[in-house]
């Protein structure tokens, strides 16, 4: 299917999104500061009989996670879906009360490792896109049919809808479009 990368790995939330996507199919990259719970996640997947990879890198070092994520590509195949699940606040409750060192790792973690690991993947996420996909689909039973009914709007009709301007929200052409929501209704789109 495709290949979830997934920075900041542990026992929590990223493991559970790891399972469900490694149930529906997907090959999985683990990046982790410590190689040892990666790998042990990695061999639990493999043994399960899910391609999964294992990667050791900080997340605060945009080399090092920029390192990671082409060895995945490498590996596993372009990333499909990413998680960053790396960010901690360092204990930083009160941003305006803290010394802008105490600040620093949690900025290079939350922005600078985040940013060079979505610049390096960016290319597979937006080449996921499958040509000729135009807006939304929408799907609903009509009330005296038994099949659902299936429409693709128009960009331009569905944002004249919402009040935009045609092109407005879309800074990376049609990649762009995940803010907007079906419309529903039997009728057809004037």
């Amino acid at each position: 299917m495709g290949v979830l990368m997934v920075v900041g790995y542990g026992p929590g939330i990223s493991h559970a999104v790891v399972a469900r996507f490694a149930r529906e199919g997907h090959s999985v990259a683990l990046v982790a500061r410590t190689s040892e719970r990666a790998e042990a996640a990695a061999d639990q997947l493999r043994a399960a009989g899910v391609a999964a990879a294992a990667y050791q890198a900080d997340a605060s070092d945009p080399t090092a996670i920029r390192r990671a994520a082409v060895q995945a590509r490498h590996d596993l195949g372009p990333v499909s879906a990413l998680l960053w699940t790396a960010f901690r606040n360092g204990g930083v409750r009160n941003v305006l009360a803290t010394a802008p060192e105490d600040v620093e790792r949690v900025f290079d973690i939350g922005v600078v490792g985040l940013l060079a690991c979505v610049q390096e993947v960016l290319e597979d996420l937006k080449s996921r896109r499958r040509p000729g996909e135009r807006g939304q689909i929408e799907a609903r039973r009509h009330p005296r049919r038994a099949t659902p009914r299936v429409r693709h709007l128009r960009r331009r009709d569905h944002d004249r809808r919402l009040g935009r301007r045609h092109g407005h929200c879309r800074p990376f052409g049609d990649s762009a479009g995940a803010h907007r929501r079906p419309v529903l209704g039997p009728h057809p789109v004037p």
